[in-house]
């Protein structure tokens, strides 16, 4: 059975090389890449020359997912699953374990292509509410469709009727003759979906075994990496197993309940059975992920979830499988960062050392996400605390750039004629770097977070699943201010639950959970907690750990049964905590700060990081997110001797860092552009060994390179104009001839140029649309797929002539019919040689 590594191996482990050399990558440090199989795909397209392009393209592995049928047509001969679909998925795993690929693959597709169809009492169900009166007599109610789950009248005062023995099965019809008086009559019945029943582990059950049936046949001789499971839009608010699973969870039958469960009892008894309602859906979705999760293990294989805004605890739910990951549609910004973190908590907290994050783009987007959106995107999910990235994603069989219509195979960023998977490579080493060091070592957090379901399962529902209602839903809580506090602030902190909690320890003061040490336990403005929750926090405090109380202390407990005797047990709890161990106030920072937590000042800046420790020091993963030019000495907040900075674009840009110490604080000399990354790595007991880093400071007069530029167009299409001569550096799109204004592809600019001297020189190509393989004197000297578009070229320079080539990719032109503006494509400049200032 596959293992993945646990933080104290990986913390154990060194980085390959020297100190300002980057890791040999391994298959996991690569990106993923999602690898559609259309319905209409033939079999017989071997896979082999895909995977081999793949490859050299420098992803460690695909994601197989199913498409829908083109045009919504019918499945053909590929269909999911299909002979022909095991035929070709046995080929795969033959050439990806030849070409060192990881295989994952996908358990829900589309309408359950390839397997049975599956009974009503299976699919998922949304609730049908029945809701009406009578003042006795005979009564006639005509019912919802389906199945009815609960029916029943109520009295103004005493106990309910059960109705359904009176419900006439022939005509759907309640027939009761009622007992005289006002009775308030409540129901339940079920409009079904057309997918697996999220909720019901018997459901899951059922569906993986017709799976398996299918998959392990006597074709298949190699089994997937990993199976994963997307949870995006499968939202739902009832289930068959909802009454009895929430009777044996809750200790109360629900259907006994249902005028609360509507809002119309006391308010007290209604706030307490909702959040009872709640918090059993989420029970019961992570008890249906945890069966997938133990199947994907009985197949020896690992499982991988990417979970996106489900009614539940979040924190729960990303830590079942090996790999949480998160789905995240659209650009995401720094707002969204919190929101993001939830998968990186539950893997910190259960010593999960992957967390995968795809980034999916809706049809309207997708042309017009550039190499720079990607990499910003990447940038951001690794900021929210993912490091293994699965983009969006190639479909097989096919060199056409998807821009079709809504109903065909799933729209995508990447794939050959995108205008994307040109200079991919380039693009593929960035992530790679990235992710050998966001890999390496352990998370280094400083809090936890204590995340209050209870009160959003009272007060707020579940998290959407619209990703545009999701930050709305937080943005009022104490909760994401608190987050938002110490994000701004520099303050690393996992989310915990009630859950995750149980397996807390004390050592030395400091609270221990998933073998990391945290400094406190924040709540952030409680208002109910468990009782057994309020148990734990008293016993760590015995135990000599600090907690950290925002606003008032929580005043009830979650729930409906007994809460009276809950809420004298949870009083006790706190009237037992040590007033030594307990720190109370309104500012967030403030408070941590007196437990000597210690904001890393760089944040102050707008630079955003993520901290992890590996045997010697610290690892920083650092983005400019200011939107300006930052050029200072930054303090770090952890102890350090030495440091090296690294920028992940470029293999050989690397070095010993200028530092300084200050009022005995250890500070680093940074300049980046807005958008840039570094790599910082720290040591804090030697020197670091390495050539030193340069910092390309541009302090002296740039001399632009001008006269008339050379443009031939090399590959692409539709056509291939004519080579042209300009003196003016714009977009191609906006000149005379319509062949070139359509054009999509590589076009060569090239001109001659002089400097006085070989010295130390930037070149800034200025703007470019969208990625540039430069090449000075025939020697190539880079990549650029992201701003800044500028680099070191002082080797390949010599005194006098030289020459300039920039081979430019644009996106692919929107059609025609849509009516959409064409996209700036080409070498737009300013172009310019900088004399460097060295340090």
């Amino acid at each position: 059975m596959l293992r993945i590594l646990s933080f104290l191996a990986l913390l154990a482990a060194p980085l390959e090389g020297h100190d300002a050399e980057w890791p040999e990558p391994n298959q996991n440090n690569r990106p993923l890449l999602r690898w559609w199989w259309p319905a209409d795909l033939s079999a017989a397209q071997l896979p082999g020359p895909e995977l081999e392009e793949i490859a050299s393209t420098g992803f460690g592995g695909v994601e197989i997912r199913p498409a829908p049928p083109a045009h919504g047509g019918p499945p053909t001969h590929l269909e999911w699953l299909s002979p022909a679909w095991i035929e070709r998925f046995s080929e795969s795993s033959t050439v990806a374990e030849r070409l060192g690929l990881k295989l994952d693959m996908a358990v829900n597709g589309p309408a359950h292509a390839g397997l049975p169809p599956i009974s009503p009492y299976e699919s998922a169900i949304s609730s049908v509410p029945i809701v009406t009166s009578t003042e006795g007599g005979d009564f006639e109610l005509e019912l919802p469709p389906g199945s009815i789950d609960c029916l029943g009248a109520w009295p103004p005062h005493g106990s309910p009727i059960d109705l359904r023995p009176n419900i006439d099965s022939e005509n759907h019809t309640l027939q009761w003759e009622a007992p005289p008086g006002t009775w308030s009559i409540y129901g339940i019945g079920r409009e079904p979906a057309d997918y697996p029943d999220p909720l019901s582990s018997t459901t899951a059950t059922n569906s993986l075994a017709r799976f398996a049936e299918v998959l392990h046949g006597p074709d298949m001789t190699l089994y997937p990496r990993a199976y994963t499971l997307e949870t995006a839009n499968q939202n739902t608010d009832w289930s068959s197993s909802l009454v009895s699973g929430f009777l044996k969870r809750r200790g109360y039958d629900l259907r006994e309940q249902l005028p609360a469960l509507f809002g119309e009892a006391e308010a007290g008894t209604v706030d307490r059975v909702i959040c009872d309602y709640r918090e059993t859906i989420s029970d019961l979705r992570r008890d249906s992920i945890l069966t997938w999760h133990n199947w994907t293990h009985q197949q020896g294989s690992l499982s991988r979830l990417h979970l996106e805004g489900v009614l539940g605890n979040p924190v729960d739910l990303h830590g079942v499988p090996d790999i949480p990951g998160v789905i995240f549609s659209g650009l995401p910004s720094d707002s969204d960062l919190p929101l993001l973190a939830f998968a990186a908590s539950a893997a910190h907290l259960l010593a999960k050392p992957l967390i995968a994050a795809t980034a999916l783009h809706a049809p309207t987007d997708a042309s017009r996400i550039s190499p720079a959106n990607m990499k910003e995107t990447a940038d951001l999910l690794w900021l929210a605390g993912a490091n293994q990235l699965v983009l969006d994603g190639k479909l097989s069989g096919t060199q056409e750039d998807l821009l079709q219509p809504a109903n065909n195979p799933p729209i995508t960023p990447l794939g050959p004629g995108s205008g994307r998977w040109q200079n991919l490579q380039a693009f593929n080493a960035y992530l790679t770097r990235c992710q050998s060091i966001l890999q390496s070592g352990a998370p280094d957090p400083e809090v936890l977070l204590y995340y209050p379901a209870h009160d959003f399962f009272t007060e707020r529902g579940g998290i959407p699943s619209d990703p545009a209602k999701q930050l709305a839903w937080f943005l009022p809580t104490a909760f994401h201010r608190t987050a938002q506090a110490f994000l701004e602030n520099g303050i690393p902190c996992d989310y915990v639950s009630d859950l995750t909690l149980q397996n807390v320890t004390v050592s030395h003061g400091k609270i221990i959970l998933g073998g990391l040490s945290y400094k406190t336990l924040v709540l952030p403005e409680v208002r109910q907690l468990p009782e057994t929750t309020s148990a734990i926090i008293q016993e760590l405090t015995q135990r000599g750990a600090t907690i950290t109380i925002l606003g008032n202390w929580p005043r009830d407990v979650p729930g409906f049964p007994m809460p009276d005797i809950r809420r004298g047990t949870l009083f006790t709890s706190f009237q037992n905590i040590p007033d030594s161990q307990i720190i109370e106030g309104d500012d967030p920072v403030e408070l941590v700060r007196e437990l000597g937590v210690v904001p890393e000042a760089m944040s102050s800046h707008g630079l955003r990081f993520v901290r992890r420790s590996h045997g010697e020091g610290r690892h920083y993963f650092i983005v400019n997110r200011s939107g300006r030019h930052i050029d200072e000495w930054i303090p770090l907040s952890t102890p350090a001797t030495s440091a090296v900075l690294m920028d992940p674009r470029f293999l050989k840009r690397s070095g010993i860092a200028s530092y300084r110490v200050r009022d005995k604080q250890f500070e680093v000399h940074l300049i980046l552009e807005p958008g840039e990354s570094r790599i910082l790595r720290t040591f804090a007991g030697r020197d670091a060994a390495g050539p030193h880093w340069n910092n390309l400071a541009t302090t002296n007069q740039p001399r632009p390179i001008s006269g008339t530029w050379n443009v031939e167009f090399i590959d692409g299409g539709p056509e291939l104009p004519d080579n042209i001569e300009t003196p003016i550096l714009g977009s191609w799109t906006t000149l005379d001839d319509p062949r070139v204004a359509r054009f999509t592809g590589t076009a060569r600019y090239s001109i001659n140029f002089r400097v006085p001297n070989s010295g130390e020189w930037l070149l800034d190509l200025g703007q470019v649309a969208n990625t540039a393989r430069v090449f000075i004197n025939d020697n190539e000297a880079g990549i650029v797929f992201a701003p800044p578009h500028q680099f070191d070229v002082s080797r390949f320079l010599k005194a006098g002539d030289n020459s300039l080539a920039v081979e430019v990719t644009n996106l692919s032109q929107p059609s025609p019919e849509s009516n959409r503006p064409p996209h700036a494509s080409g070498l737009l400049g300013p172009v310019r040689l900088i004399p460097l200032d060295t340090e």
